[in-house]
Protein backbone atom coordinates (compact mmCIF):
# COMPACT_ATOMS: atom_id res chain seq x y z
CA UNK A 1 0.00 0.00 0.00
CA UNK A 2 1.14 3.53 -0.70
CA UNK A 3 -0.72 6.17 1.40
CA UNK A 4 -4.79 4.09 0.79
CA UNK A 5 -3.55 3.12 -2.89
CA UNK A 6 -2.67 -0.95 -3.22
CA UNK A 7 -0.04 -1.00 -5.58
CA UNK A 8 0.80 -5.35 -4.83
CA UNK A 9 0.65 -7.94 -2.98
CA UNK A 10 3.04 -11.16 -2.06
CA UNK A 11 1.46 -14.03 -3.75
CA UNK A 12 2.75 -17.08 -1.30
CA UNK A 13 2.24 -19.67 -4.42
CA UNK A 14 4.38 -18.17 -7.18
CA UNK A 15 6.68 -16.75 -3.75
CA UNK A 16 6.64 -13.46 -5.52
CA UNK A 17 5.59 -9.94 -4.98
CA UNK A 18 3.62 -9.08 -7.52
CA UNK A 19 1.60 -5.78 -8.86
CA UNK A 20 -1.67 -4.84 -8.79
CA UNK A 21 -3.79 -4.31 -12.28
CA UNK A 22 -4.94 -5.50 -15.13
CA UNK A 23 -1.76 -7.04 -16.26
CA UNK A 24 0.06 -8.89 -13.42
CA UNK A 25 3.66 -8.63 -13.44
CA UNK A 26 6.29 -9.28 -11.17
CA UNK A 27 7.16 -6.04 -8.85
CA UNK A 28 10.38 -5.08 -9.32
CA UNK A 29 11.72 -4.39 -5.90
CA UNK A 30 15.17 -6.41 -5.89
CA UNK A 31 15.92 -9.75 -3.95
CA UNK A 32 15.58 -7.89 -0.57
CA UNK A 33 11.85 -7.85 -0.99
CA UNK A 34 11.74 -11.53 -1.10
CA UNK A 35 13.44 -12.18 1.66
CA UNK A 36 11.71 -9.22 3.76
CA UNK A 37 7.74 -10.55 2.51
CA UNK A 38 8.98 -14.49 3.25
CA UNK A 39 10.11 -13.53 6.39
CA UNK A 40 6.82 -11.66 7.31
CA UNK A 41 4.89 -14.51 5.96
CA UNK A 42 6.93 -17.08 8.01
CA UNK A 43 6.53 -15.14 11.21
CA UNK A 44 2.61 -14.45 10.81
CA UNK A 45 2.70 -17.79 10.14
CA UNK A 46 4.30 -18.85 13.40
CA UNK A 47 2.51 -16.38 15.36
CA UNK A 48 -0.97 -17.86 14.35
CA UNK A 49 0.28 -21.39 15.41
CA UNK A 50 1.19 -19.52 18.36
CA UNK A 51 -2.30 -18.44 19.07
CA UNK A 52 -4.18 -21.66 18.30
CA UNK A 53 -1.65 -23.45 20.89
CA UNK A 54 -2.32 -20.90 23.32
CA UNK A 55 -5.85 -21.17 23.00
CA UNK A 56 -6.37 -24.16 21.98
CA UNK A 57 -7.72 -24.21 18.91
CA UNK A 58 -8.01 -26.61 16.68
CA UNK A 59 -10.62 -26.93 13.95
CA UNK A 60 -12.50 -24.74 11.38
CA UNK A 61 -10.38 -21.98 9.87
CA UNK A 62 -8.14 -19.11 11.22
CA UNK A 63 -6.58 -16.21 10.17
CA UNK A 64 -3.71 -14.13 10.87
CA UNK A 65 -3.42 -10.63 10.20
CA UNK A 66 -0.56 -7.65 10.31
CA UNK A 67 -0.78 -4.00 9.26
CA UNK A 68 2.72 -3.16 8.88
CA UNK A 69 4.40 -0.07 7.75
CA UNK A 70 6.72 3.13 7.90
CA UNK A 71 6.70 7.35 7.17
CA UNK A 72 9.09 9.25 5.79
CA UNK A 73 9.41 12.91 6.40
CA UNK A 74 9.12 15.54 3.88
CA UNK A 75 13.02 15.98 4.39
CA UNK A 76 13.14 12.39 3.58
CA UNK A 77 14.35 11.15 6.86
CA UNK A 78 12.57 8.22 8.36
CA UNK A 79 10.60 8.76 10.75
CA UNK A 80 9.47 5.43 12.09
CA UNK A 81 8.54 1.87 11.41
CA UNK A 82 5.62 -0.20 12.83
CA UNK A 83 3.83 -3.00 12.80
CA UNK A 84 0.41 -4.93 14.45
CA UNK A 85 -0.74 -8.20 14.54
CA UNK A 86 -4.19 -10.09 14.98
CA UNK A 87 -5.30 -13.35 15.62
CA UNK A 88 -8.97 -14.39 14.44
CA UNK A 89 -9.64 -10.52 14.76
CA UNK A 90 -7.98 -10.33 18.12
CA UNK A 91 -5.18 -7.67 18.94
CA UNK A 92 -2.10 -9.93 20.17
CA UNK A 93 1.43 -7.89 19.45
CA UNK A 94 2.25 -4.39 18.21
CA UNK A 95 5.43 -2.19 17.80
CA UNK A 96 6.98 1.18 17.00
CA UNK A 97 10.28 1.73 16.81
CA UNK A 98 12.51 4.52 15.68
CA UNK A 99 16.02 5.19 15.87
CA UNK A 100 15.77 6.49 19.47
CA UNK A 101 12.74 4.74 21.08
CA UNK A 102 11.40 1.29 20.99
CA UNK A 103 7.69 0.67 22.24
CA UNK A 104 6.02 -2.85 22.63
CA UNK A 105 2.57 -3.66 23.40
CA UNK A 106 0.62 -6.62 23.31
CA UNK A 107 -3.22 -7.71 23.30
CA UNK A 108 -5.23 -8.31 25.92
CA UNK A 109 -4.66 -12.30 26.97
CA UNK A 110 -1.81 -12.16 25.28
CA UNK A 111 0.96 -11.69 27.59
CA UNK A 112 4.55 -12.75 25.79
CA UNK A 113 7.66 -10.98 27.40
CA UNK A 114 10.73 -10.83 25.38
CA UNK A 115 14.12 -10.74 27.00
CA UNK A 116 16.59 -8.50 26.41
CA UNK A 117 18.25 -11.28 23.97
CA UNK A 118 15.20 -11.26 21.86
CA UNK A 119 14.97 -7.17 22.37
CA UNK A 120 18.40 -6.50 21.01
CA UNK A 121 17.50 -8.83 17.97
CA UNK A 122 14.41 -7.28 16.73
CA UNK A 123 15.54 -3.66 17.41
CA UNK A 124 18.57 -4.99 15.00
CA UNK A 125 16.67 -6.40 12.50
CA UNK A 126 14.17 -3.30 12.39
CA UNK A 127 16.82 -0.67 12.54
CA UNK A 128 19.39 -2.56 10.23
CA UNK A 129 16.95 -4.16 7.26
CA UNK A 130 13.19 -3.61 7.86
CA UNK A 131 13.38 0.17 8.51
CA UNK A 132 15.72 1.01 5.39
CA UNK A 133 14.39 -1.34 3.23
CA UNK A 134 10.80 0.03 3.87
CA UNK A 135 11.83 3.49 3.62
CA UNK A 136 13.59 2.32 0.31
CA UNK A 137 10.51 0.76 -1.17
CA UNK A 138 8.23 4.07 -0.45
CA UNK A 139 10.66 6.60 -1.84
CA UNK A 140 10.72 3.88 -5.24
CA UNK A 141 6.81 3.44 -5.05
CA UNK A 142 6.88 7.29 -4.72
CA UNK A 143 8.84 7.96 -7.61
CA UNK A 144 6.60 5.99 -9.83
CA UNK A 145 3.33 6.38 -8.16
CA UNK A 146 3.39 9.96 -6.86
CA UNK A 147 1.10 10.93 -9.23
CA UNK A 148 -1.88 8.59 -7.60
CA UNK A 149 -1.52 9.66 -4.04
CA UNK A 150 -1.55 13.77 -4.77
CA UNK A 151 -4.31 13.70 -7.27
CA UNK A 152 -7.30 16.06 -6.35
CA UNK A 153 -10.26 14.31 -8.03
CA UNK A 154 -13.32 16.74 -6.99
CA UNK A 155 -16.68 14.70 -5.90
CA UNK A 156 -19.69 14.74 -7.69
CA UNK A 157 -22.47 15.82 -4.88
CA UNK A 158 -26.28 14.32 -5.03
CA UNK A 159 -29.27 15.24 -3.00
CA UNK A 160 -31.69 12.26 -3.45
CA UNK A 161 -35.45 12.16 -2.23
CA UNK A 162 -37.77 9.03 -1.41
CA UNK A 163 -40.66 9.18 0.01
CA UNK A 164 -41.51 6.71 2.58
CA UNK A 165 -44.86 6.41 4.72
CA UNK A 166 -45.59 9.16 7.06
CA UNK A 167 -42.71 11.40 5.38
CA UNK A 168 -39.49 11.16 3.36
CA UNK A 169 -36.00 10.37 3.52
CA UNK A 170 -33.12 13.31 2.53
CA UNK A 171 -29.99 11.82 1.16
CA UNK A 172 -26.73 13.99 0.56
CA UNK A 173 -24.14 11.49 -1.22
CA UNK A 174 -20.92 12.61 -2.50
CA UNK A 175 -18.75 10.08 -4.47
CA UNK A 176 -16.12 9.24 -6.74
CA UNK A 177 -13.52 11.95 -4.96
CA UNK A 178 -10.02 11.80 -3.94
CA UNK A 179 -8.41 12.13 -1.17
CA UNK A 180 -10.51 10.41 1.21
CA UNK A 181 -10.83 13.71 3.52
CA UNK A 182 -13.79 15.43 2.77
CA UNK A 183 -16.50 16.81 4.73
CA UNK A 184 -20.54 16.58 3.64
CA UNK A 185 -23.01 18.66 5.47
CA UNK A 186 -26.63 18.28 4.73
CA UNK A 187 -28.55 21.99 5.88
CA UNK A 188 -31.69 22.89 6.77
CA UNK A 189 -32.80 26.50 5.79
CA UNK A 190 -28.94 27.36 5.52
CA UNK A 191 -28.15 25.68 9.07
CA UNK A 192 -26.33 22.62 9.43
CA UNK A 193 -28.65 19.85 10.80
CA UNK A 194 -27.07 18.07 13.90
CA UNK A 195 -25.35 14.82 13.45
CA UNK A 196 -27.16 12.88 15.71
CA UNK A 197 -30.40 13.44 13.63
CA UNK A 198 -28.52 11.60 10.35
CA UNK A 199 -27.31 8.19 9.75
CA UNK A 200 -24.58 7.26 7.85
CA UNK A 201 -21.18 9.31 7.82
CA UNK A 202 -18.77 6.82 6.90
CA UNK A 203 -16.49 7.66 3.68
CA UNK A 204 -16.12 4.42 1.82
CA UNK A 205 -14.29 2.62 -1.01
CA UNK A 206 -15.88 3.05 -4.48
CA UNK A 207 -13.97 0.08 -5.87
CA UNK A 208 -12.09 2.46 -8.72
CA UNK A 209 -9.86 4.11 -6.16
CA UNK A 210 -11.99 7.16 -5.83
CA UNK A 211 -14.57 7.46 -2.01
CA UNK A 212 -17.98 7.84 -1.51
CA UNK A 213 -19.74 9.22 1.35
CA UNK A 214 -23.80 9.95 2.08
CA UNK A 215 -25.71 11.36 5.38
CA UNK A 216 -29.40 10.78 5.10
CA UNK A 217 -31.87 12.54 7.27
CA UNK A 218 -35.25 11.09 7.34
CA UNK A 219 -38.25 13.63 7.77
CA UNK A 220 -42.18 13.25 8.96
CA UNK A 221 -45.20 14.43 6.99
CA UNK A 222 -45.56 17.25 9.20
CA UNK A 223 -42.00 18.34 8.79
CA UNK A 224 -42.53 18.30 5.03
CA UNK A 225 -45.68 20.29 5.47
CA UNK A 226 -43.02 23.38 6.91
CA UNK A 227 -41.61 23.52 3.57
CA UNK A 228 -38.10 23.70 5.21
CA UNK A 229 -35.46 24.42 1.90
CA UNK A 230 -32.22 21.11 2.25
CA UNK A 231 -29.45 21.75 1.08
CA UNK A 232 -26.20 19.59 0.54
CA UNK A 233 -22.57 21.29 0.89
CA UNK A 234 -19.39 19.67 0.61
CA UNK A 235 -15.53 20.85 1.43
CA UNK A 236 -12.99 19.16 -0.59
CA UNK A 237 -9.09 19.38 -1.56
CA UNK A 238 -10.21 19.41 -4.89
CA UNK A 239 -12.16 21.93 -4.60
CA UNK A 240 -11.39 26.34 -4.85
CA UNK A 241 -14.73 27.12 -3.61
CA UNK A 242 -17.73 25.12 -1.30
CA UNK A 243 -20.11 23.08 -4.05
CA UNK A 244 -23.20 23.12 -3.48
CA UNK A 245 -25.71 20.50 -4.68
CA UNK A 246 -29.83 21.58 -4.14
CA UNK A 247 -32.57 19.55 -5.05
CA UNK A 248 -29.95 17.35 -7.23
CA UNK A 249 -28.39 20.15 -9.05
CA UNK A 250 -25.06 21.21 -7.99
CA UNK A 251 -23.74 24.71 -8.17
CA UNK A 252 -20.51 26.80 -6.80
CA UNK A 253 -21.60 29.65 -3.91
Amino acid sequence: MLDDIQVGYFDSTMDQPRISGEEEAELDLGQQAMLVLQDMLSSMTYQLAQFKHRFNLTAGVHVQQRLAGCEVLQDCQPAHIMFRDGSNGQDTEGMMYNMTHFTYASGDGWEIQWDAMEKAYVQTLYSNIYLPFCVWTLKHLLDHKKRLVTRRVRPRVRFITKPLSGGARLTCLATDFYPRHINLTLLRDGQPVDEDQLTGGAVLPNGNGLYQVRKTLTVTDEELQRKHSYTCTTAHLSLDNRLEDTEGTAHLN
